[in-house]
């Protein structure tokens, strides 16, 4: 893979960009956002300011997002495939271990990860997701709405949040073909009930108390052998996006009690 470092500290390979802030003494983090979002977000929200005090922060655009590559064909986008170029990031970095915090798609690309290298995550924190996408091509409103191009992608999230500046720009330049052909593939990515039975390291599962996903998450909390569920009040599934904070200090402070970070 071809990796460029510019003075901002970004770096990106051929296929997935980065960026890595390792000033910290504790453990990386890896950050996931979800559906038709960049990392830029994490910086916008405040997020990566508040978390570094505890960890070396890694926020990742998964491909078909920001300035990762963003592939056409369906068959690009498998949960597999895309969890792999999270792995080749932590191989080019030369990181062993890692904690996760995904929310929305990006929990579920969290758990395809854990998957693939169950011995190297640590920890994780991961909200807003459904063990199994179900819906019909044909009245999805999410591909409907990109079959409409950018301006209307970036309407349909205006009318569900407010947008800062950079998520706006962000949603006004998005590939509207990449993003339809992951859509597509997401339908068909296997149940993560399994993956769910199997995880062996504590995990702060979070939902708004109006987030469509909100049942799934609950039903993936008791899956879990070390698990806590969250419930956050007077939220939805977007406007719990930018409120992610009380969330995270409780995962932190749970790390914490249970001697997993300092």
């Amino acid at each position: 893979m071809n990796r460029r470092d510019d003075k901002k500290g970004e770096k990106a390979t051929d296929r997935i960009h980065y960026k890595f802030e390792k000033e910290s003494d504790g453990p990386v983090l890896v950050l996931i956002f979800g559906f038709g979002m960049s990392l830029e977000s994490w910086y916008e929200y405040g997020y990566v300011k508040k978390l570094k005090k505890n960890f070396k922060i890694l926020a990742v655009d998964v491909r078909g997002h920001g300035m990762s590559s963003k592939p056409h064909s369906s068959e690009e986008y498998s949960l597999e495939k895309i969890a792999r170029d999270v792995v080749a990031v932590l191989d080019k970095l030369e990181i062993q271990e890692a904690f996760i915090l995904g929310y929305s798609l990006g929990a579920k690309i969290a758990l395809g990860v854990y998957d693939a290298i169950s011995s190297r995550i640590k920890g994780m924190m991961l909200g807003g997701f459904e063990i199994k996408s179900n819906f019909k091509i044909e009245d999805d409103l999410v591909l409907t709405t990109l079959n409409k191009g950018a301006e209307a992608w970036r309407n349909l999230w205006k009318s569900m949040m407010p947008l800062d500046l950079v998520a706006e720009e962000n949603l006004l330049t998005a590939d509207t073909k990449a993003l339809m052909a992951l859509r597509t593939a997401e339908r068909d990515w296997p149940s993560l009930k399994a993956t769910l039975q199997k995880i062996n390291c504590y995990c702060l599962l979070f939902a708004a108390e109006k987030c469509f996903a909100y049942k799934d998450v609950a039903f993936a909390s008791t899956l879990m052998n070390s698990s806590r569920l969250e419930v956050v009040k007077n939220h939805n599934h977007f406007s719990l996006i930018t409120d992610l904070s009380p969330v995270s200090e409780l995962w932190i402070e749970d790390l914490k009690k249970k001697g997993i970070i300092k």
